[in-house]
């Protein structure tokens, strides 16, 4: 009505709606120092905007930058076993990697167990981050993780009881018992594995076989110096050292190197004898690897109707095949052994499902990128797919990497027996259009880019320079008959 006053109540979804659309106008630095304000804000408990509004407005803006977070006591902790934590939710769990999502239920759990002493703890840490200038929080991160160790061991033994105490019930499920074991055997020892760390990188810089923490490879001088290391740590802490070996293989670019420290730990290259000692999770963690590998390919592979393209297979065929060899080759596998027959069997399993499903699309979809077959009409030839020819080369290609490469690893029979089917089918298709063209060189526009597109997958699929060959042959016969 006329002179009404509008309604100006406060709309909490248009206000959030407002702050997300003025925040992503920020700059990647802006939406950082603000994020660490806010944070310290909260950490000090003198918030003085919406916290959780302000950090889930900023945050895609901080996902390509990884800004130094603000401390809290809980990531002081977490310091403590970072390397082990991954993204991944592995079942079962992956020796050696613990999920990130496992920290904030593991830490709620804490607080059951030692409410009073994490308060303490976080109140003297608002006070030094209170404190101008800023005071080192090295002390405070050493105590609080050695705190987390004993409080995790009296959480794991909680959980290990028939009747958990009921606060603790609702944890004892799940992977989480796994996750909490895992945590409460490296925060012992976290501050010793990071000092062994901090040696065996500054000998990996000056050997300049790193790419910024990733390790390229693990040379003589850098597997001495671990195992000095890491029998140190075994002294201490038995059989837990060896997550020292993971905290390595989390950061190794190629992981099965970390088996070279098994051979200098055991003074033998078997597997049977390592298997036998603490480093046997840390195989176990190699070869499960693998098998996982395995597993990922063989799923894509399941159904023919549905199988992905070439360039997408052909990475996760080739790291496959690239981890199976780098493993054979960094120690000796007895095929009766357990970790023997766990890769023999991912190869034949990976062997069997390229036979049935993989092999013959390949072959089918380099074929719909040929010239078509005698008793086809050249006009076939006039719609020339560009995705049908790219995907014909990428499985060219994934083909030739199956048969040179799949030797070891019982793929390059098939591969072959494919690539000799290809190469008479093509053949057979080239032949019939270039006799067209000895008696009617008119269709030549008409077939050239088919002809083209064959001479170009025949230099992917065979060595002989059948391409160059196929290119002569359209030439002679468009000669012979001007």
């Amino acid at each position: 009505m006329p002179g009404a006053i509008p309604n100006t109540r406060w709309n909490p979804v248009d206000r959030n709606d407002q702050l997300r659309h003025a925040l992503s106008r920020l700059s990647a630095q802006q939406a950082v120092a603000l994020a660490q304000t806010v944070e310290l804000q909260r950490t000090l408990g003198q918030p003085v905007v919406p916290t959780e509004a302000v950090l889930d407005g900023v945050r895609p803006l901080l996902r390509g930058v990884r800004p130094q977070r603000t401390p809290t006591l809980c990531r002081l902790v977490c310091n403590g076993f970072e390397l082990f934590l991954t993204d991944r939710e592995d079942e079962p769990r992956v020796e050696g990697l613990i999920p990130r999502g496992a920290i904030v239920p593991w830490w709620a759990a804490l607080r059951h167990v030692a409410a009073n002493e994490i308060a303490a703890l976080e109140e003297k840490l608002k006070s030094l981050l209170a404190a101008r200038p800023l005071s080192s929080l090295e002390e405070l991160e050493q105590d609080a993780q050695r705190a987390a160790a004993r409080w995790s061991a009296v959480l794991v033994a909680e959980l290990g009881r028939a009747e958990p105490h009921p606060d603790l019930v609702k944890f004892a499920r799940g992977a989480f018992a796994e996750d909490a074991r895992a945590i409460a055997r490296i925060l012992p020892m976290s501050q010793a594995i990071a000092a062994s760390l901090k040696a065996l990188m500054r000998l990996l810089g000056r050997l300049d076989v790193l790419d910024g923490e990733r390790i390229r490879e693990l040379p003589p001088d850098a597997v001495t110096l671990l195992k000095q290391h890491y029998l140190a740590l075994s002294e201490d802490h038995g059989t837990d050292a060896c997550y020292l070996a993971l905290a390595v293989t989390n950061l190794l670019a190629q992981p099965c190197q970390i088996l070279r420290l098994g051979r200098a730990l055991s003074w033998r290259s078997t597997d049977t004898l390592v298997a036998g000692t603490e480093f046997a999770s840390v195989g176990d963690r190699i070869v499960g690897d693998l098998q996982r590998r395995s597993r990922a390919i063989a799923s894509l592979l399941a159904r023919r109707e549905t199988l992905p393209g070439a360039a997408e297979l052909h990475p996760l065929i080739r790291r496959y095949i690239n981890e199976g060899e780098a493993l054979v080759g960094e120690i000796g596998f007895r095929r009766d052994s357990a970790w023997g027959d766990a890769i023999l069997r991912t190869r034949a399993e990976l062997a069997d499902i390229f036979r049935r499903n993989l092999l013959p699309a390949l072959v089918q979809r380099v074929v719909a990128a040929l010239p078509p077959s005698p008793s086809d009409d050249l006009s076939a030839c006039i719609n020339n797919d560009d995705v049908k020819t790219a995907e014909a080369a990428d499985s060219a290609r994934l083909l030739q990497l199956l048969a040179k490469r799949g030797e070891r690893h019982g793929f390059a029979q098939a591969a072959r027996a494919a690539l000799e089917t290809l190469g008479g089918e093509a053949e057979a298709r080239t032949d019939a259009v270039i006799r067209r063209l000895y008696r009617d060189p008119s269709v030549i526009e008409t077939v050239h880019p088919r002809m083209e597109g064959a001479a170009a997958l025949f230099d992917i699929l065979f060595e002989e320079g059948r391409g160059q060959l196929l290119r002569r042959q359209v030439a002679n016969a468009l000669r012979a008959s001007a």
